[in-house]
């Protein structure tokens, strides 16, 4: 699809290995179904696409190192999707450059694989790129937005995760610098551990964890900003959470954070 085109209530079988590429500019993918494929199903590259309201589903049978979302190129949009059950990551943002994730409910990645993570980016300056209000849940093997090595400028407030019982919410590896965490709900979760590559330093200048309630510890680099993140574990977030077991993360009344 190429120079503002509409794609609207559809249904897709993709037995490739790209499925959909959406391409060009100013171009809609929304209100239809993607599901089952051996690679990825929907591909979104040149600028300003929108992938908003479909569900996808059931990607990357084969274990292989893609996903089932993958954006590449400045200023695309993914909202108010359900993307669900993968092989390996459900959203790749490591040629997104200026994008907006928001308001998606991802669940359930690495059906397959390991080091991985529901939205995953390794390499990249997301150029400001924004990840805020998702639903992040459901994995014994998958962090929640995991920014691996030498990743930058990224955008990470408001969303919640929980049910990652094996890795972490908030996965950040050095060298990086310059991502802002903040503003965001961990539950049930396990402990981060910050890791460098090889011969480069445990460092992550310009990084920021503010104001997060975390499930778990969290291990960072010494020159990452840390102020005002609670961590707890389940039993001090179940009196706080209104029905955490639900999904419910809203705080009870008089709850003081």
């Amino acid at each position: 699809m190429n120079q503002a085109a509409n794609f609207d209530n559809g249904y897709v079988y993709d037995n490739a290995n790209n499925g959909i590429l959406l391409a060009g500019r100013n171009n809609i993918l929304q209100n239809s179904e993607l599901a089952y494929a051996s690679g990825g199903l929907v591909t979104l590259q040149g600028e300003n696409n929108r992938l908003i309201n479909n569900y996808i589903h059931d990607a990357d049978y084969t274990g292989g190192w893609v996903s089932a979302v993958n954006l590449a190129g400045t200023g695309h949009v993914a909202a108010y999707n359900t993307i669900t059950r993968a092989g390996r990551d459900l959203v790749n943002l490591r040629q997104t450059k200026a994008g907006l994730i928001e308001h998606n409910d991802i669940s359930y990645a690495g059906e397959l694989c390991e080091d991985l993570g529901m939205l995953y980016t390794y390499s990249a300056d997301g150029a400001g790129t924004e990840i805020r209000y998702n639903r992040i849940h459901d994995s014994d093997i998958a962090n929640g937005i995991y920014l691996d090595n030498n990743s930058s400028n990224f955008v990470v407030h408001h969303n919640v995760a929980y049910n990652l019982k094996a890795r972490s919410g908030l996965k950040n590896n050095a060298y990086s610098s310059f991502n802002l965490f903040f503003n965001n709900t961990n539950y049930n979760e396990a402990s981060m551990n910050m890791i460098a590559l090889a011969d480069y330093p445990l460092t992550a200048y310009g990084t920021r964890y503010y104001n997060n309630i975390l499930g778990n510890s969290y291990s960072t680099a010494s020159d990452i900003a840390w102020s005002s993140n609670i961590v707890m574990g389940s039993n001090q977030a179940d009196s706080i959470f209104r029905n955490p077991g639900e999904g419910d993360f809203r705080l009870k009344e008089g709850t003081a954070t």
